[in-house]
């Protein structure tokens, strides 16, 4: 019997739509025409026979029936590339190590270390995008690196850095306004880095709120002087060093949160894991040298 089921593409579609907001962001992120998109889209609303966006503008954002399907959708597609992964390798679990992370903290402190680990038969590693806890058997992750304000507890957890913060601006900003008012930029999902800033060094003079998703938007925004923005001190290494942001308005402090690289119990005995960890602890100081540099670059460009 024919399954009643719309076409993958459309499901795709709708996915990248539903989380990008627009249909030209999930085009790019697709590699497929705004009109491919849009087609795809007027295709799966047409098979549910029921409108799944409510246009206003060029924003294309989820109605309540939408929203429902898409967190099932979500869910679902979720499991596929699970089963996929597994389908994949099967036979070479040996051979390849699934690693959940942060997007940011993956590319920001992760990556750079990680040019050593490939040689030598190290296992392939395949990098997950890990948001909180993760569910470990769902997603067939053999490890994560978790961000938390206490040791993990229920996995072996391994100490990597204690988290620090700072707030930035771009230079050109500060020059024009010493005194502000700034607008603030932060994340919902960490409301507590401007509060520990504030307890430690009071606020700067600061007017409106601008909210971002994740770190790379925040970043980029705080670059083109849009206004202040507290951030792990991790994460803003190229920007310090380069001078495209400064730190005027304090040292850094200690955020509250540590990383830590955790696994089940299940994992102890994989020789994989206990190869990446033993490494990983190994290198976990490498190019610390560099947070050095944007520090000493950025109190250069202060003075000029």
């Amino acid at each position: 019997m024919r399954r009643t089921l719309p076409s993958f593409r459309a499901l795709e579609s709708f996915e990248a739509v539903a989380r990008c907001g627009n249909v030209t962001r999930a085009a790019d992120e697709l590699g497929r025409t705004q009109s491919a998109v849009s087609r795809q889209i007027a295709n799966l609303e047409e098979f549910a026979r029921r409108d799944l966006f409510v246009r206003d503008r060029k924003q294309l954002v989820l109605n309540s029936a939408g929203r429902v399907y898409y967190q099932r959708l979500v869910s679902l597609l979720d499991e596929l590339e699970a089963e996929t992964v597994k389908l994949v390798t099967f036979g070479s679990d040996d051979h390849m190590l699934r690693l959940g992370v942060l997007p940011t903290f993956g590319s920001r402190w992760l990556m750079p270390r990680l040019a050593g680990f490939a040689a030598g038969g190290s296992p392939e590693l395949h990098l997950v995008k890990g948001l909180g806890r993760l569910d470990f058997e769902r997603q067939q992750v053999d490890a994560a690196i978790e961000c938390c304000n206490s040791q993990p507890l229920d996995v072996i957890a391994h100490h990597l850095l204690d988290e620090r913060i700072v707030a930035v601006i771009a230079p050109s900003l500060h020059e024009r306004n010493p005194q502000g008012p700034f607008d603030k930029l932060h994340m919902p999902a960490r409301t507590d880095a401007w509060k520990h800033w504030i307890d430690v060094h009071g606020a700067p003079d600061t007017k409106a709120n601008l909210k971002f998703d994740n770190y790379a938007m925040m970043i980029e925004a705080a670059c083109l002087g849009f206004g202040v923005a507290v951030l792990p001190t991790i994460y803003v290494v190229p920007e310090l060093s380069s001078g495209r942001l400064i730190t005027p308005f304090g040292a850094s402090i200690p955020s509250g949160r540590s990383y830590w690289l955790t696994y089940p119990e299940g994992s102890r005995t994989k020789q994989k894991v206990a190869d990446f960890t033993r490494w990983l602890l190994a290198h976990k100081h490498d190019h610390e040298h560099d947070a050095a540099l944007g520090h000493a670059e950025n109190s250069s460009s202060q003075r000029i």
